[in-house]
């Protein structure tokens, strides 16, 4: 009996791990019109910084960009409320794994002209059309994969919060040069960065404070809102004053061209 009861355990399915929401359903003729553009095209380029991903954006005069990622997790409130009191302006990047937990946080924020809601991925993966990883995560492994981890995510937001996304930006901020292309033709640009404010979060509020300063006009800081237990918060209350006081102003990523 025991060996019967190892062969059944063991030949039982493996479910799927990546979240799917049920509601969520896919246009299948945009979906082909892209599958034959782009299904066979072979990446050559991995990375952060592959062609097609934005980093900066044209500036007018002295401005900066707040991006806050929200991978999975929890919701910074402090981080959120603080930006709200001091009236500065973000751009707002939700995955699909964090949304499922957060949907009313989420129609709130969409709800608050401060903030610009953008797409993180329905299960925050790296985007890639042959399955390559980064920072141990799995990436997408093919078209379809990579397909879905955009659209089904921006269907996802659209339907919580009524907001249509503008920019993407995957899971670990990785991508072949296909995805980025994809994710274009998909009505989507691929905003990158110019300055990792918090390291994923890991960041002193010290070293945080200093990589706000540290920017320029024209830079994209990327932070994350999803980890209420990390030192970005209290590294961004300290930086935003000095920031302002040296005469610097902040956009959301759709009030300016990005390059």
């Amino acid at each position: 009996m025991l060996l019967l009861f190892v062969l059944v355990f063991i030949q039982q399915p493996v479910e799927n791990e990546f979240f799917t929401p049920n509601e969520i359903s896919v246009n299948d003729t945009v979906r082909e019109e892209l599958r034959e553009k782009y299904e066979n095209r072979t990446p050559e380029e991995w990375g952060q910084n592959v062609e097609g991903v934005r980093t900066r954006f044209k500036n007018d005069g002295q401005e900066i960009a707040l991006t806050l990622d929200a991978c999975s997790g929890e919701y910074d409130e402090d981080l959120i409320h603080f930006l709200q009191k001091n009236e500065i302006p973000a751009t707002l990047f939700l995955s699909g794994v964090w949304l499922q937990n957060h949907t009313q946080v989420a129609a709130d924020l969409a709800a608050d002209p401060l903030f610009e809601i953008a797409n993180h991925g329905l299960n925050h993966r790296p985007c890639s059309l042959t399955g390559k990883s980064a920072l141990d995560i799995e990436g997408t492994k093919n078209f379809d994969e990579a397909f879905e981890e955009i659209y089904r995510n921006s269907e996802y937001i659209k339907e919580v919060t009524a907001a249509e996304t503008k920019f993407y930006r995957s899971g670990t901020a990785f991508y072949d040069e296909v995805c980025t292309a994809l994710s274009e033709d998909m009505d989507h640009v691929v905003a990158g960065y110019t300055i990792d404010g918090d390291g994923g979060a890991d960041f002193s509020s010290h070293d945080v404070k200093q990589k706000l300063l540290s920017a320029d006009s024209g830079d994209i800081i990327l932070l994350h809102m999803n980890q209420p237990e990390s030192s970005t918060y209290e590294g961004v209350e300290k930086a935003i004053p000095e920031l302002i006081k040296a005469g610097f102003s902040f956009v959301t990523l759709s009030e300016r061209a990005l390059y």
